[in-house]
């Protein structure tokens, strides 16, 4: 998230699928699907609210103040895309996005409707699910090399959705960005800068370099 100014973006928040690791809200591997990218600007937009004053929260000006516009960059804006789940993240967290559902999976361009259960599906996880227990009963060695990492720590299609809601009411029940611990830094660190040679000690070097110069002219190794 940044603020725009004059002078130019300000960076007001950041949050990765990556740190919910430190929270314990996802499990390992399941940072990369369109459920993930919707859980991160969901604490992000939750997290920037927590940190608005009381006095501001009563005004009506709130909804300006946070209205925020999604900036695509090189990202394909095709229907189903997961920057329009992250953008979905955080208008339900409270944002406010110009938008509409024709991005969002679940919609039928030729009908022009809207089916919100396919894009709950999505956002919980169930196509990944689903295409774990197609993938178990077509192919199990393709299904063990694939989610091997989801084997490693126990997780089965039917636990998804699951983990997922768990994600959801821990990032609602607390917002707020704790700060990772900061690394003490060592004691004393090696220097490695080469010493300073002397004036003796140049002279030194310049002679000795003359010196096997001379001596490579009379062998004849280099012409004079």
């Amino acid at each position: 998230m940044s603020k725009g100014w004059k002078t130019g973006l300000e960076p007001s928040g950041e949050s990765t699928p990556q740190d919910y690791f430190y929270y314990g809200k996802l499990k390992k591997r399941q940072t990369e699907d369109l459920g993930a990218c919707f859980m991160s600007p969901l604490f992000q937009s939750l997290s920037a609210l927590c940190r608005i004053p009381d006095y501001i929260v009563s005004l009506i000006l709130l909804e300006i103040i946070q209205s925020c516009y999604l900036d695509v960059g090189l990202q394909r804006t095709t229907t189903g895309a997961r920057v329009f789940a992250a953008m979905k993240g955080a208008v339900d967290g409270g944002l406010n996005i110009p938008h509409s559902t024709k991005r969002f999976p679940g919609y039928d361009a030729e009908s022009k409707s809207f089916n919100a259960d396919v894009h709950r599906a999505h956002i919980f996880g169930q196509h990944v699910a689903d295409y774990m227990r197609s993938l178990e009963e077509e192919d199990p060695e393709a299904f063990k090399r694939q989610f091997s990492q989801y084997i490693k720590l126990g997780i089965n299609a039917d636990q998804i959705e699951g983990i997922y809601k768990t994600a959801h009411a821990g990032i609602r029940a607390n917002p707020e960005q704790a700060k990772k611990p900061e690394k003490a830094p060592p004691a004393s660190r090696k220097r490695y800068t080469r010493r300073k040679l002397t004036l003796a000690e140049r002279k030194n070097r310049v002679a000795q370099k003359k010196q096997s110069f001379l001596a490579k002219i009379q062998e004849g190794q280099v012409e004079p």
